[in-house]
């Protein structure tokens, strides 16, 4: 004679009991570690598109500021652009910090030649520019004071 409550029977309810009381567990574990691998996808997104578009705004301050400085100094802007050189952290004026980024251009005082220069910008702002110091072509012409 087998005693029912002593036997047990891995088809009995008992056992899917457990399993059922395991289960939600695990799918709260598995839902979450979903989640946060869609949050961390997403943030990386965000954060792609605003690296995007802060460097489309750096590149075209850059851009404008190599313009205005060709022009000053009576040069040509070659190729109307501006080339990424170096990106780093950097502080403004005011010591907050930023991307501080490094663009390289060239420009003529001749048109048959390439001069490089350099502007350094912070955000909006533009930090430094250098451009090379041009030799005053040669002349036949004595001034006299």
């Amino acid at each position: 004679m087998r005693d029912s409550a002593s036997d047990t029977n891995p088809n009995d309810g008992a056992g899917l009991v457990d399993l059922e009381l395991a289960s939600p567990r695990r799918h709260d574990r598995h839902a979450v570690t979903a989640l946060m691998i869609e949050l961390t996808v997403l943030c990386v997104f965000l954060l792609a598109a605003w690296f995007w578009q802060d460097s489309l705004r750096a590149r075209d301050v850059a851009l404008e500021g190599a313009r205005r400085a060709c022009e000053a100094e009576g040069v040509q802007l070659l190729d109307w652009t501006v080339a990424v050189k170096k990106i780093r952290l950097g502080r403004d004026e005011d010591g907050r910090r930023g991307l501080q980024r490094t663009y390289e251009f060239e420009f003529s005082d001749t048109g048959n030649n390439r001069i490089g220069g350099s502007i350094t910008v912070i955000g909006r702002h533009m930090l430094a520019l250098h451009l090379p110091v041009i030799a005053a072509p040669h002349s036949n012409v004595i001034r006299l004071h």
